[in-house]
Parts: structure tokens; sequence; C-alpha cells
């Protein structure tokens, strides 16, 4: 929101000097009066224009923030999956480790693999 403070406002003394001079007093009135209103049109488009511009900052800068609340909500709940994505890997390691994990287990039944004719035949014998 301090952005937001920083922003300049548009001035309107440009065009309320064309619209004077528009208006001016009789006589003068009606010298170049095209060209007044050319100049006074041309004052009003840029004002226009810096009103716009000042709008599209102060939403752009709104839209950015809100992203940035986004991302950082987003982040904090990826921190939380990966804190408890550690927990699990760690506790998997703690599990394995204690069981004391072995290939043989006594039972001729419990093949692991048989890699040739003659592993076959001895266990077919059994």
């Amino acid at each position: 929101m301090a952005r937001a403070d920083t922003r300049t406002t548009v001035s309107d003394s440009p065009v309320i000097r064309q619209q004077q001079a528009l208006e001016a007093i009789w006589p003068f009135r009606l010298l170049n009066r095209t060209a007044k209103l050319r100049r006074l049109a041309n004052a009003m488009k840029r004002n226009l224009q810096e009103y716009l511009r000042e709008s599209t900052r102060s939403s752009a800068i709104e839209a950015l923030e809100k992203l940035e609340q986004y991302c950082a909500e987003i982040g904090r709940d990826l921190d939380v999956v990966l804190g408890k994505l550690r927990r699990q890997r760690d506790d998997d390691q703690r599990m394995t480790t204690a069981s004391n994990f072995s290939v043989d287990s006594g039972n001729p039944l419990s093949l692991v693999a048989l890699s040739n004719v003659d592993e076959m035949n001895a266990f077919s014998v059994l």
C-alpha cells in the first residue's frame, strides 16, 4: 500500500488554460477559434491519457501485490509439504535399517533367482 502513496496527481491546468483561451473576451474569442478548439481537444486528450496511466499504474500495483501474497502462500504450503516428505523419508530409512533386511530367509521355497541350469537342478532335487 505504501507504493500507491508515491503516485502523482494529474494536473488539469493545461485544459483549463485552453478552455479559458477559447472563452476569452468577445473580440478575441472569434480569432483562431478552430486552432483554439484543436489545442483544447489535444490538451483534453493528453489529460485523459495521464488519468488512464495513473489508474492503470495503481491497478497494476494492486494486482502485483495480490500476486506476491499468493506466491508467498504457495511457498509456505510447499514448505509444509516438503517437511512432511522429509519426515516420511527419515521414518522409512529408520524402518529399513531397524528391520535388518536380509534376502536369505532360510526357506527353500523363497527364491530370489535361479541364474543357471545347475541351480535349477539343485532346487528341483529339494
